[in-house]
């Protein structure tokens, strides 16, 4: 097999794993103060292997929401706030959209949501620090680029 022979191959290898499904965390969990759950934050990737599923053949990014809820009681049952944290790690379509993450903050909580294209990649608390490091890499790269 010649060297051209086989940087095709490896070529058609590498179009063929991208065009796989992603494999991401998949769970969800509410704590409501009590046990803290199997999915909410710390969330260890390494330990929680077996949460890794593939998903569906169209979506294209993997999905971490977090809901957090102030709830206050009037004073009969503990006459003070508590909160209520619900966490969801999965799959979604978002075709045409790259990495990010968004913010939405009311009175009585707020709702955040992060997505992120890589295999595993809802795993940490926040997807920004992922994020962060790309654009670092890709400015980087800019200015290598232009140094040369």
């Amino acid at each position: 097999m010649t060297m051209k022979s086989l940087f095709a191959v490896l070529i058609l290898i590498t179009l063929f794993r991208s065009g796989l499904c992603i494999d991401c965390h998949q769970c969800a969990s509410k704590d409501d103060g009590n046990i803290p759950p199997f999915c909410s934050d710390p969330y260890n990737g390494d330990e929680m292997a077996d949460n890794i599923d593939g998903c569906d053949d169209r979506d294209t990014h993997c999905l971490k929401s977090k809901a957090v809820s102030f709830l206050s009681d009037a004073g009969f049952i503990l006459g003070k706030d508590r909160e209520s944290i619900a966490v969801t790690r999965g799959c979604i379509r978002a075709d045409g959209e790259g990495d990010y993450c968004r913010y939405i903050e009311a009175d009585s909580g707020f709702f955040f949501w992060c997505i992120c294209s890589q295999d595993g990649c809802n795993s940490a608390l926040n997807i920004l620090p992922n994020l962060t490091m790309m654009l670092v890499t890709l400015l980087a790269s800019i200015v290598a680029c232009k140094l040369l």
